[in-house]
């Protein structure tokens, strides 16, 4: 792979990551809120 893919990867799996733990962290926290 070339260097740039390498960015463009990271950069995806990062923005995958903060995606996918959204929905959780918000139940977390109104859970919390609620309480």
């Amino acid at each position: 792979m070339n260097s740039p893919e390498w960015i463009t990867i990271s950069i995806g799996c990062i923005a995958c990551v903060l995606n996918g733990a959204a929905q959780p962290l918000f139940a977390f926290f109104l859970v919390k809120i609620v309480e």
